[in-house]
Formats: C-alpha cells, structure tokens, sequence
C-alpha cells in the first residue's frame, strides 16, 4: 500500500515533501562544487559566534578538498572528505581528530545555490556564489530547508560578503 495514495489520486503534497527529505539527487561533482560561497542564512552555531560575513572557498589540492571557511575578517583553513559514493555528505576537519558531518540538501544544475546541513539537522547554511540575493530567491531556499526537516525560524541572515 502506498502512504502518498490518496482517494483515487496521488496525494501530490506529500510525495513532493517525500522527495525533497531526501536531498540531492544526483552526484555532486567536487570541481564543480568548488570556488567561493557566500552565506546569506544560517542555523545559529556555536563555532561561527556572532558572524555577519560567512564565507566558504573550497578548493582541490592534491585529490584533497581544502576548505577555508571566513567570519568577517577571521578564517579558519581544514580538510574535507567524501563519505558517500554520491559526494553529498563529507566529514570536514578544521581540528585534529574533530570531524563534523557535512550534509549537501540541495543543490541546484548550475552549481550557483546550495543548502548545506547536518544529518541531525542541528546546522544549517544557505550560500549561493553570489555576495546578494533577492527575497524571493532566499525566500524559495528557505522554503526547500524546511522540507527538509530544519527549524527555519531560528535562521540567522548573514550579509554574504566577506572581505
């Protein structure tokens, strides 16, 4: 039996909510995926403090991702690796022996927005390679981070740019 069925149809709502739970379809290529993004929300986290500013430049070095994560005028540099077969969720390394999960929710065909989370929902960040975003865009990712199971009304909205 199927749980989307509803009366003589399927219940459209509910299968599009199934589909959007499960993230990025398709194999993220990490070329692609690498560059600078800007951080216009996040989930508010521990580590990043009162940032305004929240960057992201990964780049590939030596078959390793390197990642150079920037708050306002601060950086941090760390290591991330693929821990799946589709590259959707990395471990990222920015300690000795302290790794965390790295979930990629959404991420569209032209590698220009991404919705990055956790796999127990507790972080959360939505980057486009653009420093500005409209409403209606930020709007539409917020919307896709919410099916996807993230508290949405606690998101922090950052400036984007970071020098």
């Amino acid at each position: 039996m199927n749980r989307y069925k509803r009366g003589k149809g399927w219940h459209f709502d509910n299968f599009r909510h199934y589909l959007a739970s499960k993230g990025v379809k398709t194999k993220v290529d990490l070329n692609k995926y690498k560059g600078r993004w800007y951080s216009h929300a996040n989930l508010p986290a521990w580590f990043q403090g009162n940032c305004k500013k929240i960057s992201a430049d990964y780049k590939n070095t030596d078959g390793k991702i390197k990642v150079v994560n920037k708050c306002d005028s601060k950086s941090i540099e760390g290591e991330a690796r693929s821990v799946s077969k589709d590259n959707r969720n990395l471990k990222v390394k920015f300690f000795p022996f302290i790794e965390g999960d790295y979930k990629i929710e959404h991420l569209d065909r032209k590698y220009s927005e991404v919705i990055v989370g956790h796999p127990k929902k507790k972080y959360l960040w939505i980057m486009t390679r653009n420093k500005k975003i409209s409403a209606v865009n930020l709007k539409r990712l917020i919307s896709i981070a919410k099916k996807r199971g993230y508290d949405t009304s606690r998101l922090k909205f950052n400036k984007g740019e970071t020098q």
